[in-house]
């Protein structure tokens, strides 16, 4: 079936898409009527200045950690890609995650998607893997068009790009730190107490010079003890009187 399509003339160049419909009706013995209908996309191109363009927006990074304190986790990044030119074009995104100074560098491409028309966007989640813990983390999104229909863009469009960082941690291994830096603290303050407790023990002598015992000058209970003991001591040294002979 012929049909003519008739542009106005107000059109914006680049592509347009449509659809085309056709319908048949068809009765039989009853009052009933079936209708069939076919249809089918259309791309118009409308002559004048066409402009492939194309934007990353909104990139955002999650780091997801392992049990392993010593592992690998993974990088979920989800971003939005506009095709804010005037033609329809298929694109290639690609993710590439890297630490400081390029440092474990991990990336992923994604499929071709096959067609984003002119205004619209889509909104896509990669995920990388095998990334290290290595704290800010430099995430770097691409979108390359690679066709728009049957015309190979690739290496001819400027790709689009956006960045975002992030901030990888291994929690576990964080956790064990700071339990090994609790029991490295707990251990210096008991051998402290314990230098400080020999430092304080000293011999203590009796009366007549002699050494009688080690007493600690920080138990009060100890010390009153011995002070009476002493006491005791000196007493029975002095000599006492002589009572007379008895008749």
């Amino acid at each position: 079936m012929p049909f003519s399509i008739t542009v106005p003339a107000d059109a914006e160049p680049g592509d347009h898409v449509g659809g085309l419909v056709a319908a048949l009706v068809s009765s039989g013995d009853t009052p009933v009527e079936v209708e069939r209908r076919v249809g089918s996309r259309l791309f118009v191109r409308v002559a004048g200045s066409v402009v492939p363009s194309v934007r990353v927006e909104s990139p955002t990074a999650v780091y997801r950690g392992t049990l392993n304190p010593v592992g690998t986790g993974a990088v979920d990044v989800t971003y939005t890609v506009v095709n804010d030119g005037n033609l329809r074009l298929a694109l290639r995104p690609s993710v590439e995650v890297s630490a400081l100074f390029g440092l474990s560098e991990r990336a992923t491409t994604g499929d071709v998607l096959p067609e984003l028309l002119p205004g619209n966007a889509v909104t896509l989640t990669h995920t990388v893997t095998g990334v290290w813990p290595l704290g800010p983390l430099d995430v770097h999104v691409r979108a390359e068009p690679v066709t728009s229909a049957t015309q190979d863009l690739a290496g001819t469009v400027e790709p689009a790009s956006a960045d975002t960082t992030l901030w990888a941690v291994s929690w576990t291994m964080l956790a064990a730190a700071v339990l090994l830096v609790g029991v490295l603290v707990a251990l210096w303050r008991v051998r402290r107490r314990l230098r400080v407790l020999r430092a304080s023990t000293k011999p203590v002598e009796s009366a007549a010079g002699t050494p009688r015992a080690l007493i600690t000058t920080t138990a009060p209970a100890v010390r009153t003890a011995f002070r009476a003991r002493r006491e005791r001591g000196r007493r029975s040294a002095v000599p006492r009187p002589v009572p007379p002979p008895r008749r």
